[in-house]
C-alpha cells in the first residue's frame, strides 16, 4: 500500500513537472504564487486573488461537455464536467470509483485559466487532471493521466465547451 502511494505520488510530481513547464516563473522569487513571470508587472497579487475569486464564483455549478481521446486518437469518450462545491467531479470517472476532489486554479498571463487535481479510488488507481480554460470561457481543454493500481499508466487528452445555461 505505501508503495503505492509513493508510486502515485512520483507520478503526480512528474505530470506536474511536464506540464507546468510553461507556467513556471523564469525565476522563482520573481513573481507571485499562481502567475507567471509575464504578468508579474501587470497584475498586482489584489487583482490576481480577484482574477482568481471571479474564475472560482463563474466556474461554481457550471457543467462542461467533453470528450475524451487516446493518444492515439482511436475514438472517444464523452463525458461531463462540473464544478459545485469548490469540487470538480467527472460523470465517467465517478462511475469508476473516483469521488468529488478540490481543484487549484492558476492564471497565466495570456490569459488562460488553468486547473489541476488529482483524484483516487481503491480499485481504479490515481487521476490527475489538468485543464485550460482559453481566454473567452467557454472552451475547456487538458489532459488526464491515470496510474491504474497494477502500476499500469494511460495518458488521455480532452477538450469541450461550456454548457450554456438554458441546456443544464
Amino acid at each position: 500500500m505505501i508503495k503505492k502511494i509513493v508510486y502515485s505520488f512520483i507520478m503526480f510530481l512528474c505530470v506536474l513537472v511536464v506540464a507546468g513547464c510553461n507556467t513556471l516563473p523564469r525565476d522563482a522569487g520573481a513573481a507571485s504564487p499562481g502567475v507567471s513571470a509575464g504578468i508579474k508587472a501587470r497584475v498586482s497579487p489584489k487583482k490576481l486573488k480577484n482574477l482568481l475569486d471571479d474564475k472560482r464564483a463563474e466556474l461554481e455549478d457550471s457543467q462542461w461537455d467533453i470528450e475524451v481521446t487516446s493518444q492515439e486518437g482511436a475514438g472517444y469518450v464523452k463525458d461531463m464536467l462540473n464544478f459545485e462545491d469548490e469540487k470538480f467531479i467527472s460523470r465517467e470517472f465517478t462511475a469508476k470509483g473516483f469521488g468529488p476532489v478540490a481543484y487549484s486554479l492558476t492564471y497565466r498571463d495570456s490569459g488562460v485559466f488553468v486547473f489541476e487535481t488529482m483524484q483516487e479510488s481503491e480499485v481504479e488507481g490515481t487521476v490527475f487532471w489538468r485543464g485550460e480554460f482559453g481566454p473567452d470561457g467557454d472552451v475547456i481543454r487538458g489532459t488526464i493521466s491515470q496510474v491504474y493500481s497494477d502500476g499500469k499508466t494511460k495518458d488521455l487528452f480532452f477538450s469541450g465547451i461550456k454548457m450554456r445555461e438554458d441546456k443544464l
